[in-house]
């Protein structure tokens, strides 16, 4: 009574599974010439028009076996393959085969072929031992090895019936292994078959375990005695006694075998046995053997063999408790030596996620966050819905939406794609991954976590006015969004492995539910083709917060409903590798609209930043952060191949690409050089060097120190303001030099001297800084300044009071509360020039 009402709770909690759809599917069964596996290809067409590919070594018979099912099942919409294949072959020459015949992706593999002798050990010559073993076992584990490769992959496939590409993933694939129950219980005569099925279970209950994270679902099938061609040849020579003890169990026929093997198999069974005694063997098979009864046996039991059979079948249930709980150990053990994500990912707190931290430690593996708090971010309450997306934006808005099963995109309102996702049963499976709203009210209550704004290239060295500012001028181009990304995905989704736009780090906050799969920057530059690669999976739970490094190759899937926050972000960290996907992504010719915005121009902006860094480091003698030296000499080749490339372009395109010179320290070509410059005297100098050193460097001429114009080798990029500009974030008004100045600009000019020139000129620099002070805290080192002096400037200065501060040596960062700072400048020499 208690046995039936747990079952009957159990049942209720676990109704009964739905078959797998064959749709689109590819089927392959070997054996299928005749017997259970021709009944298993009737079967396969009875569901679904499925493509079909039988597999025997007998190819004429294979063909008259296709005649039938196409007479059966008509042939629209069947595709139906035959393949001659001895199984028995080794590995290679399977491989081989394969390929030559063009088998592709197999979806569900049926290892149906198998053959049988009934002869005592003393009269089975060792040949069938042999045979027995390459058909039965090594037959199925070769091919199965052979498949295998794609099978754990998601595959689009084309359907029978024509209607276009479909997906397939790794949980919606089955491998299937015909043993027998003499691989469970020894059964006299079959000394050479028990052994050979007896190692196809253990197989694949082996590979059960280790599928079973991949999704691939592994079914046993156990079928007792079958009316088939191969169980009248398994009866010529069958020993008197082994007839008596199989007889009782009956003869089933291979059509009912096939039903209820395929059904298993599309439900995702473990175990497929058939009637009473088979489903007893599952269970009892711990301690059942054949009492012998001999008494001139020496080793004969004390008790006779029936009372010893059912002392074993009590004490089976006891005996698989043990074999429970080392199935459990087992498990854990595969579970600590699996590719473990933690190898691949930092787990920190939010307050530990800062720059300072990240520049101190490096970011080059994924960050995991479980607790949001401090992270000081901004993301919507656990209830927040699709609904409420509709609400805080517009039901209007054009979305761009994935259809998953088809892999291609289309342009919908966002009410009408949210009405869908609660539509039920829903049609398609449909994904959202570039919906990005910093444009709409929900902008405002959701912001990047804080350490995105201290690493973004966008938001320290973007030198433009954004939208929002009063003063835009017609040279200003629309700043990059791409911080702010609403994911809205149905259970199901799959997004494949990519690398973000322009290499860009990537951060996501978990409002429901998603599965990263990621590999390691380590792992994919060395990536061969057919090499395993590990690859680590990140379940994330509601409330999980991660930051991707800049090149992570990644996959998303959602089995349930998700929704995720997230928004892409450049940073100084990964500039090499940055410039090197966007040049992949230019070398392929990459959709404009999938390229990160402005990634030439915003990089034009990093360099001018970096160059004020490292000359900010040269001059307090001061080693850089290795970081900013290797993203200073990536961007050198190419600066230069982006202004060739981009200078002659027509103004509104050539504003896309290349900064307005109003907002540059330099001119275009002298940025570049100063780049060079700057890396070699790093490189040049005394790794001993502080403060100071006895090397001099030869002086610039008067000319060369000078801003080159337009004529002088390079093509300006027009600008409608020829004005300096005016920074005064500092608390000092620092004036860009300029390639022309106005006539009446009197005053003083400086010039970025080295730290290696005479010290004859300390005294004349020690008397400007006493007449002018503010220039003491002055960081705008690297070219020349002119303070000036007249009414004329100094009215100049007011009016340009009002304009952000452009030049990023000074420029005092917008960030209310900054975790880390740039190196303090400290400038040691100035040149005093005549005017």
């Amino acid at each position: 009574l208690i046995l039936t009402v747990i079952y009957l709770i159990w049942r209720v909690r676990n109704p009964p599974k739905e078959e797998l759809s064959l749709k689109g599917k590819h089927v392959l069964i070997t054996g299928a010439s005749s017997g259970i596996g021709m009944a298993l290809a009737v079967e396969t067409l009875r569901r679904f028009p499925a493509r079909l590919t039988l597999v025997a070594r007998n190819a004429t018979r294979l063909a008259e076996t296709r005649d039938n099912l196409i007479r059966a099942h008509g042939s629209v919409g069947t595709d139906i393959n035959i393949l001659s294949l001895d199984i028995t072959l080794s590995y290679d020459e399977i491989v081989k085969s394969l390929e030559a015949n063009h088998v592709g992706v197999v979806d569900i593999l049926i290892n149906c072929a198998g053959t049988s002798v009934a002869r005592t050990f003393e009269e089975t010559p060792p040949k069938v031992f042999e045979n027995m073993i390459r058909v039965n076992y090594m037959g199925a584990v070769n091919l199965t090895k052979a498949l295998l490769p794609d099978m754990i992959r998601p595959a689009l496939a084309v359907n029978s019936k024509g209607e276009g590409e479909i997906i397939v993933f790794p949980h919606e694939r089955r491998i299937a292994f015909f043993s027998s129950p003499a691989a469970q219980l020894p059964v006299y005569g079959f000394s050479a078959y028990s052994a050979s099925k007896a190692a196809l279970s253990s197989f694949a209950n082996t590979i059960q375990q280790e599928l079973e994270d991949d999704g691939i679902m592994v079914t046993v099938v156990y079928p007792p005695d079958t009316d088939t061609p191969g169980f009248i040849v398994e009866n010529e020579g069958k020993p008197k006694l082994t007839r008596i003890i199989s007889e009782p169990a009956g003869l089933e026929t291979a059509e009912s075998v096939a039903g209820r093997s395929m059904h298993y198999i599309l439900i995702g069974r473990r175990n497929c046995a058939f009637g009473p005694l088979g489903r007893a063997l599952l269970w009892y098979t711990a301690g059942v053997s054949r009492a012998q009864d001999d008494a001139h046996c020496p080793f004969a039991p004390p008790l006779p063999p029936v009372i010893v059979a059912a002392i074993e079948i009590a004490v089976a249930p006891l005996l698989k408790i043990v074999s429970f709980a080392f199935a459990y150990w087992m498990r854990s053990i595969i579970k600590k030596f699996r590719k473990n994500p933690d190898l691949f990912v930092d787990y920190k707190n939010g307050d530990e996620v800062n720059g300072y931290n990240l520049e101190t430690d490096g970011f080059k593996k994924p960050i995991v966050v479980r607790n949001k708090s401090g992270l000081r971010m901004k993301v919507p309450p656990p209830n927040f819905n699709l609904h409420d997306v509709v609400d805080f934006t517009d039901p209007e808005i054009q979305i761009a939406v994935i259809d998953v099963e088809n892999q291609c995109d289309s342009m919908m309102p966002l009410g009408e794609f949210v009405d869908k996702f609660y539509e039920k049963p829903r049609k398609r499976i449909l994904n959202v991954l570039s919906f990005e709203y910093s444009r709409t009210k929900l902008a405002t209550y959701i912001r990047p976590p804080h350490v995105v704004k201290e690493l973004s290239l966008v938001d320290n060295c973007w030198a433009e006015p954004a939208d929002e500012d009063d003063e835009v001028g017609p040279v200003a181009s629309e700043k990059p969004y791409v911080q702010k990304y609403c994911l809205m995905s149905m259970a199901g989704s799959y997004t494949d492995f990519h690398i973000d736009f322009g290499g860009s780090s990537v951060w996501y906050h978990v409002l429901w539910e998603a599965t990263f799969c990621c590999i390691s920057t380590a792992e994919h530059q060395q990536i061969i083709i057919d090499t395993p690669i590990p690859v680590a999976t990140l379940r994330l739970k509601a409330g999980d917060t991660v930051l991707l490094p800049s090149g992570w190759i990644h996959a998303v899937y959602t089995p349930a409903d998700s929704l995720v926050f997230g928004g892409n972000f450049l940073t100084q960290f990964s500039i090499p590798l940055q410039l090197h996907v966007y040049h992949m992504e230019i070398a392929q010719k990459t959709e404009q609209r999938f390229l990160f915005p402005a990634f030439e121009k915003l990089h034009w902006y990093a360099a001018d930043v970096i160059l004020g860094k490292l000359t900010n480091c040269l001059y307090a003698g001061q080693e850089p952060p290795p970081y900013l030296l290797k993203a200073a000499s990536a961007l050198i080749n190419p600066l230069q191949q982006w202004l060739e490339n981009r200078k002659d372009l027509p103004k509104g395109e050539r504003n896309y690409y290349l900064p307005a010179r109003t907002y540059l320290q330099y001119a275009y070509s002298t940025l570049i050089v100063k780049l060079e410059d700057m890396i070699h005297s790093f490189i040049s100098r005394s790794p001993s060097y502080h403060h100071a050193s006895s090397a001099k460097r030869p002086r610039k001429s008067k000319h060369q120190q000078r801003m080159p114009s337009g004529d002088e080798g390079e093509k300006d990029v027009e600008s409608d303001s020829t004005d300096p500009l005016v920074d005064e974030s500092e608390g000092y008004s620092g004036i860009h030099a300029r390639s022309t100045l106005p006539e009446s600009s009197r005053g003083c000019r400086f010039s970025s001297g080295s730290p290696y020139e005479d010290d004859a000129e300390d005294d004349g620099l020690r008397e400007v800084l006493d007449a002018v002070p503010e220039l003491r805290s002055s960081k705008l080192v690297g070219d020349e300044y002119v303070f000036s002096l007249t009414e004329s400037m100094d009215e100049s200065v007011r009016k340009h009071r009002r304009r952000k501060a452009f030049s990023k040596n000074s420029q005092k960062s917008d960030d209310p509360d900054p975790t880390w700072t740039t190196v303090s400048s400290k400038l040691f020499h100035y040149t005093i020039i005549a005017k």
